[in-house]
């Protein structure tokens, strides 16, 4: 059995300096440490998804904006397409009709030359027709 004397006393005293000596200077440190970095821990976190729902709605507000200026210089360039098929029909008409009315002028100038040949046929029938003949005879002749 345990004797209750003077050195149980003292040791029991002595453990319990020990005891509270450790929990006054290494756990409660340790624990207050812990805490604090719990503490940042859940900071972190909370910065982290604070940060991270920002960077979305400036992803999502950028995009937008991206959007918008696609299609305003999409529809830009579509007015810039139309405008340059516009000039070019229009260059096109004007050239079509330069075209028409030079081919009008050879034209007329076709017939004013047909008309003239017209006039001198009579005068030029009987010599065609003894030059044909010729060259039949000699077609005939030929080995």
């Amino acid at each position: 059995m345990v004797e209750l004397n003077l050195t149980f006393i003292v040791q029991l005293l002595l453990f319990l300096v020990f005891l509270w000596g450790t929990h006054r200077f290494i756990i409660r440190p340790i624990l207050r440490v812990i805490d604090e970095r719990e503490v940042e821990r859940k900071n972190a976190r909370e910065t982290a998804q604070s940060d991270t729902r920002r960077a979305d709605a400036l992803e999502q507000e950028y995009a937008t904006k991206f959007r918008a200026c696609q299609r305003k210089h999409h529809q830009r360039a579509e007015q810039a397409r139309r405008a340059a098929r516009k000039k070019y029909l229009a260059d096109l008409g004007a050239r079509t009709k330069e075209a028409d009315q030079a081919v009008a002028a050879v034209r007329d100038a076709a017939r004013t030359a047909a008309a003239a040949e017209r006039d001198r046929y009579p005068a030029l029938a009987p010599a065609l027709a003894k030059a044909i003949e010729k060259r039949l005879e000699l077609g005939e002749n030929a080995p």
